[in-house]
């Protein structure tokens, strides 16, 4: 779809259009719309009807593409919030999931594992990482240490935090030059990290994902 303007060299023809259209003459108004001059340039009803259902499609796809999964990461990270902020003693029959925190000994730790669970108490690594909180006076930190982006060449020491192709990881052990997507018994997902990006091209882009914005932006009529 092509839409322009009226330029100042096509003002007689405009003229000559809106004279036609005020006395009546139709058959002779759209004549004068079909001039090779200025065929695409009106804003005929045709060119609206096909704007406006550009425009629907564009706030169908901003929906679905963005509010939505910003709406849901937003419910996700409040509920991570609210599991902080809640956090009740550790139970071995309550079933735990990723993302929960509990209390244990006077010290706070986060479920890790995949796989919910019951049963595994909190001192186990393969399940659970120790955050280091302990009581409700806030004397102690959390333990964790941001390293941010991975490096091949950087020493890491236990519960190190870093960011490796969008995710970011706690080290289990110390260790060095071990990719953290590589080495599960050394590394720990700690949350994924989403990011979007937006696109004003004519061709698709070759990976699509929630949060990820394209402006079609196509050539010719």
């Amino acid at each position: 779809m092509k839409i322009q303007d009226i330029h100042i060299a096509d003002r007689d023809l405009w003229a000559q259009y809106i004279q036609a259209f005020a006395d009546g003459q139709y058959d002779q108004a759209a004549a004068i719309l079909a001039n090779a001059q200025i065929v695409n340039k009106p804003m005929t009803k045709d060119v609206m009807n096909e704007a406006a259902d550009e425009l629907a499609a564009l706030e169908d796809y901003y929906y679905a593409g963005v509010e939505q999964p910003l709406a849901q990461h937003l419910a996700a990270f409040n509920q991570m919030v609210a599991d902080l902020a809640n956090k009740q003693v550790y139970a071995a029959a309550t079933v735990y999931a990723k993302g929960n925190f509990v209390t244990y000994n006077n010290a706070v730790y986060v479920y890790i594992n995949n796989t919910a669970a019951s049963g595994h108490v909190p001192t186990d690594t393969m399940y659970w990482l120790y955050l280091g909180l302990r009581g409700d006076d806030g004397r102690d930190g959390i333990s964790l240490k941001m390293r941010y982006a991975w490096s091949s060449a950087t020493q890491y020491a236990a519960n190190d935090a870093v960011v490796y192709k969008g995710v970011m990881y706690f080290a289990k052990t110390a260790n060095i030059a071990n990719a953290p997507d590589e080495y599960p018994s050394i590394w720990g997902v700690l949350f994924d990290l989403v990011q979007a990006r937006i696109f004003a091209q004519e061709d698709e882009p070759t990976s699509a994902y929630d949060g990820l914005i394209w402006f079609d932006m196509e050539g010719g009529n």
